[in-house]
């Protein structure tokens, strides 16, 4: 499903803000990649492909050094769903990617999944924390004298479920809580950037 079906879609279910009333629509859904793309899993490869080179542009310098061995990078995928950009992008660059997903259903799966799957990733690099959660409740602020965890939060086609307030607060949680990573400044924009009060539903990375 396209982000602006999808987008429409939650509206017209009573989705947006309606945390528990989305949980329930997504545990009705087959566990597959097919499921969590609403019928239209033909696209996955590309996307793969796009959410890619997004990562590649944002994190170049600390990929690069964790290609070399020089630095451990962890990540956490938002919306996991059944791990399908967990397995097919972020465990292939990441050493340790947390799964944060409010549907049990989708992330019993993913979790068992990605398991069986280890040997198609590189030595050592494995899911770490297991979150059963939504993003409206996602806080990965580090406690007091601790350093921060993640080197990406990466968040795809989750956003449309949360109200502009949760949005914010979101981001608010986020921008003082990951490490200094990127290979951009943090205040970089795009070269056209989109219209004001215009949300992105598809996907976004941040990193610190």
């Amino acid at each position: 499903m396209s982000s602006g079906n999808a987008a429409a879609a939650a509206a017209a279910k009573g989705q947006v803000g309606d945390y528990d009333q989305a949980v329930e629509y997504w545990d009705r859904q087959p566990a597959t990649a097919d499921g969590v793309l609403g019928g239209f899993g033909f696209v996955s490869d590309a996307d793969l492909r796009d959410s890619e080179e997004l990562l590649e542009r944002a994190l170049e310098a600390p990929l690069a050094a964790a290609r070399k061995g020089e630095r451990r990078l962890v990540a956490v995928d938002c919306g996991a769903g059944v791990g399908r950009v967990t397995g097919g992008l972020l465990l292939r660059h990441f050493a340790e990617v947390d799964l944060l997903e409010p549907s049990r259903h989708l992330l019993d799966t993913a979790v068992r999944d990605l398991g069986a799957r280890a040997a198609d990733f590189p030595q050592g690099h494995k899911v770490g924390r297991v979150l059963c959660q939504g993003l409206q409740d996602f806080d990965p602020t580090a406690e007091a004298g601790e350093e921060p965890r993640y080197d990406c939060i990466w968040v795809q086609w989750c956003l449309l479920y949360l109200t502009d307030g949760e949005v914010a607060k979101l981001i608010g949680r986020i921008r003082f809580s990951q490490k200094r990573t990127c290979s951009r400044p943090p205040n970089h924009q795009t070269k056209n950037p989109p219209p004001p009060n215009k949300k992105n539903t598809k996907k976004t990375t941040s990193c610190g």
